[in-house]
């Protein structure tokens, strides 16, 4: 058996433990709590990638981000969920405002409707392509987007870069207000991406303008900084958290007028998030190309509607502890749908399989969208306990003693480290020699 719809929604720079449903205690997430509540709870879903480009390309194509030349770009010979869905008679549509997405770098591909906040008509005017060149410009360096963020803001008059939650919610219920028969709507949101600028009554704490501005200055260095206190973090991530009450609150806008018009009777929910976001876990804020898991450890629920559940052979709610990658996503939502997977995909259905090693990988330097071999890492979990392989060797993580990945037992244990790397080259397709 199998839904007529679904709907994915993924949220930017989401770690998992920031969700209420995944053990937080900030009260950030309560609707997504109360969905979880009905939902399959994946409690230990990864990323392939720790950053937008490198996750993105897997997420869609359920392949591997160094997989088809990289992910400088959603290359066109990618496999594509949207294109696969719509080649099987599934209306498509995407909403969404993160410059990386943008059919600049090949995402509109397979969609039969695609909004982003850069081109918002189908024939964009000089203003319009000037915006979306500037924009694409800015997100392929940390130095540009540091640079040029004020000014670009003062030009285009915006408070920040992309559309917030209120209006992406606005364009896809718009959309789904004369969408018919099968379809598949996905919607991404970008407010908790950095910069953190929550509306104030998401806020529970009282931070002057100015305060703000400074936070969000020392998150976009995303640095070590020595002068960066204790309470600088805490505000850091009040700021984060109001941006993920803010999200949450839309979630549930967004929900509650579906059902409203009798459209989840027949559709499933899927909701993750691209990647997490680092609070100097290991010396950093933001996402830098790195793979501990306050960058790849992320949420991931499937909601089906009550008149659905019965007819599925697999549990549709509870909560799952084994492992599952953001690989898995496009064969989960064709199997939601009763469709077979593209035989190029590489993921399995979270649905039918759990507990596998999962694979993860990024080859860029910071703040740049440039694959270079010199930068390359590699993760794999497996049986609690991770490996990392990358430009400053390897390093080996006892999870269950050490889940804050800080005491590297490479040296400690050989045996497990040739295990992993093993393990790591046959998830992966290649070679041992050169995981």
């Amino acid at each position: 058996m199998a839904v007529e719809s679904v709907l994915l929604v993924t949220v930017d720079a989401l770690r998992a433990d920031h969700c209420g449903f995944m053990g937080y205690g900030g009260a950030t997430t309560p609707f997504l709590d109360s969905l979880a509540d009905e939902s399959l709870v994946f409690e230990s879903a990864f990323a392939v990638g720790p950053g937008t480009p490198s996750s993105f390309a897997s997420l869609f194509s359920s392949r591997y981000p160094l997989e088809f030349g990289g992910y400088e770009e959603f290359s066109a010979t990618r496999p594509s969920l949207p294109e696969h869905l719509g080649r099987r008679g599934v209306t498509t549509a995407g909403v969404h405002s993160n410059p990386y997405l943008s059919r600049h770098y090949g995402y509109d591909r397979g969609f039969d409707h695609f909004e982003d906040s850069f081109e918002e008509t189908d024939e964009p005017g000089l203003f319009d392509r000037v915006k979306t060149e500037a924009g694409a410009l800015l997100s392929r360096s940390e130095t540009a987007y540091r640079l040029g963020r004020r000014l670009f803001l003062a030009v285009f008059d915006e408070e920040k870069p992309y559309v917030d939650a209120t209006e992406t919610t606005d364009r896809l219920l718009d959309w789904h207000a004369d969408a018919a028969g099968r379809s598949f709507a996905w919607a991404h949101y970008l407010d908790v991406h950095g910069p953190y600028l929550p509306p104030d009554e998401y806020l529970d704490s009282d931070l002057p303008p100015s305060r703000v501005e400074a936070l969000n200055e020392a998150l976009a260095a995303g640095e070590s900084d020595p002068d960066l206190t204790e309470r600088d973090l805490a505000d850091l991530e009040a700021l984060y958290d109001g941006e993920l009450r803010y999200v949450d609150a839309e979630l549930e806008r967004l929900f509650g007028t579906l059902e409203g018009r009798g459209r989840l009777g027949d559709t499933a929910v899927v909701v993750t998030a691209d990647h997490g976001e680092e609070f100097m876990d290991h010396g950093h804020l933001g996402h830098h190309p790195h793979l501990y898991d306050e960058l790849v450890h992320v949420p991931l629920l499937v909601w089906l509607p009550p008149e659905a559940r019965g007819s599925f052979d697999v549990d549709t709610s509870g909560r799952t502890p084994g492992q599952v990658s953001l690989l898995d996503v496009a064969p989960t939502v064709t199997d939601l749908l009763g469709i077979e997977p593209d035989s190029r995909f590489g993921g399995r259905s979270a649905l039918r399989e759990s507990g596998h090693p999962v694979v993860s990988e990024v080859s860029n330097p910071h703040g740049v969208l440039k694959v270079d071999e010199r930068f390359r890492r590699r993760s794999v979990r497996e049986d609690g306990w991770k490996l990392v392989v990358g430009p400053d060797g390897e390093e080996l993580y006892d999870l269950a003693a050490d889940p804050g990945e800080r005491e590297d037992l490479g040296d400690e244990r050989p045996d497990r480290t040739a295990e992993l790397r093993t393990t790591l080259a046959e998830e992966r397709g290649i070679d041992p020699g050169t995981v």
